[in-house]
């Protein structure tokens, strides 16, 4: 008899140690299940850190763009339809054997008799240095152009921009 305990004792022992190594193979699972938790949750608070970073690169290409404001002014004594539009533009003048490069444009319905007010928003990071601007105006009434800059008006020079713009006719008589 104490040969046959003997033999169900192994086999007991030999059970409990099957159950202990499936006990520490499901422990070591769950083991790495948290650190791929963990990791994941480091992985993802990792991208985030350096989203900011990088977002702290980008922020002042995202920065609230700059505004130019003015008027614009004709020296006839004519009141302008309904059907006006106003349209002032900031462009790259620099190359004299080009055409200009616009980068902005605003289009506006005046309101009441000049000066006409505007304000024009551009993104400052596309003024180089080095390079020439001017602000371009035209009316058109009804799709046909009636009033449009002849002179130069010249921005970002160092002194004060220029940006009480003059046009001149060019259209039809409106009478």
């Amino acid at each position: 008899m104490p040969a046959g305990l003997d033999q169900v004792s192994a086999v007991t022992v030999r059970s409990c140690a099957n159950v202990v190594v499936v006990l520490q193979a499901r422990a070591a699972v769950e083991t790495a299940r948290r650190k791929d938790a963990v990791m994941i949750g480091f992985s993802r608070r990792a991208a985030l850190i350096l989203g900011l970073i990088a977002a702290c690169h980008v922020l002042p290409a995202l920065a609230a763009p700059k505004t130019l404001s003015g008027t614009v002014v004709y020296r006839e004594r004519i009141a302008l339809p309904p059907s006006a539009r106003l349209q002032v533009s900031l462009l790259d003048v620099s190359l004299a054997d080009a055409p200009s490069k616009v980068l902005a444009r605003t289009v506006i319905r005046p309101r009441g008799q000049v000066p006409l007010p505007y304000r024009l928003r551009f993104d400052d990071t596309r003024i180089r240095r080095g390079h020439s601007y001017a602000l371009q105006a035209e009316i058109r009434i009804d799709g046909r152009l009636w009033f449009i800059t002849t002179t130069r008006h010249s921005v970002f020079t160092g002194g004060a921009d220029n940006t009480e713009i003059v046009v001149e006719r060019v259209g039809p008589d409106p009478r």
